[in-house]
């Protein structure tokens, strides 16, 4: 992980008002991001979809808690990092 990268999400969390942590919960990565739940759920879904052997670039991993879907710190640190120039 890129420490830029850190600093952004740092950045991003400080303004949002949330607090760091392990696994965010859509809404919070929908204001981090500034996109919509529909486009989130998008990139997700994008990520499941692929085979395993090469995630695409878009897609955002997320695991599901019970019917809730959650994304991981890292995860997304890892995601605006391969995402930074688009």
């Amino acid at each position: 992980m890129s420490e830029d990268t850190e600093m952004k999400i740092d950045a991003l969390l400080h303004a949002e008002n949330i607090q760091r942590r392990a696994v965010y919960r859509p809404g919070e990565v929908c204001r981090l991001l500034r996109i919509s739940p529909t486009t989130l759920r998008q990139l997700c879904e994008l990520a499941e979809s692929s085979d395993g052997s090469s995630k695409p670039r878009e897609g955002l991993e997320s695991f599901r808690l019970g019917h809730h879907r959650r994304i991981e710190h890292s995860t997304l640190v890892n995601w605006l990092a391969r995402n930074r120039n688009q």
